[in-house]
């Protein structure tokens, strides 16, 4: 007869391990196979023809993981859906109060700052009353048509050139009130006017340019409100007195700095009072 199957793999040298003893595979014993080829995953397990094969295994957890993925995804378009209608819903942004156009207008120019610190004063005194102001603005930075748009007018400047007929505040004023108020339409437009100087070192021209603001408005057919008493100061002439009265309130930074809050806060009291803020 042939050579024996064991004799013709040991002389093709085919035998993976010559030392083990000789043995015949069945070829429908699918784990024995495994075992010959080095394939099986745990060794050490017991041997289980029914178990399903290793491919099987693969196959059916890359199917569990595309249906997971699939479902994230359509939960995902779900929820993006569903934001997308919320957020049609949400309300247009409104503006700020004290920005609208209905507001009453709070403008300034300054030489050495006092005048904005006064103008502060005004504004956080018209907010603790309620009434509704725009931010202190610097007359030169205020488009004309917000001017124009704003139901009332409160403005404030200091007094530079003393004895001057015109152009007294050495400010944004001096050119404002000549090339810009007399092109606008604030006809009937209800106006209150601040004046800041120092009564004790110009006492002969205190707080002109407040008078000089009081002219200038009133010629552009605007409505003067807030005008106060005289009573208390020091100085001796003012190109800020009609009748009699201050053309508005007066403030002294140099000298009565610590009657300035006070001054404010009455003063916005009396232009409640005197409807500028209705």
């Amino acid at each position: 007869g042939g050579v024996p199957r064991q004799g013709q793999l040991q002389a093709r040298g085919l035998r993976q391990n010559p030392g083990a003893p000789s043995t015949d595979i069945d070829p429908t014993d699918v784990v024995g196979q495994l075992q010959a080829r080095g394939l099986r995953q745990n060794p050490a397990a017991p041997s289980n023809p029914a178990a399903p094969s290793t491919y099987a295994l693969c196959s059916a957890s890359k199917i569990r993981k595309m249906f997971t993925s699939t479902f994230k995804i359509l939960i995902g378009l779900v929820l993006c859906a569903s934001s997308a209608r919320g957020f049609g819903r949400l309300p247009a942004k409104v503006p700020r109060k004290s920005m609208a156009l209905n507001a009453v207008g709070l403008l300034y120019s300054t030489s050495t700052g006092n005048t904005e610190t006064v103008g502060g004063y005004i504004f956080d005194a018209a907010k603790a009353a309620g009434v509704d102001v725009s931010e202190l603005t610097e007359v030169g930075d205020a488009a004309n048509d917000a001017v124009e748009g704003f139901d009332g007018l409160i403005v404030g400047a200091p007094t530079w050139h003393t004895g001057a007929d015109e152009e007294r505040s050495g400010t944004t004023w001096d050119d404002w009130l000549y090339k810009t108020l007399p092109n606008l339409n604030l006809d009937g437009k209800k106006v209150a006017v601040f004046g800041v100087g120092d009564q004790q070192s110009y006492c002969d021209n205190y707080c002109d340019a407040a008078g000089e603001l009081y002219d200038q408005f009133k010629a552009a057919g605007c409505t003067i409100v807030g005008m106060t008493s005289t009573d208390g100061y020091e100085h001796t002439e003012s190109k800020a007195e009609v009748d009699g009265k201050f053309v508005g309130m007066m403030f002294d930074e140099d000298n009565e700095y610590d009657k300035s809050e006070g001054r404010a806060k009455e003063w916005i009291d009396q232009l409640k009072g005197e409807g500028l803020f209705a």
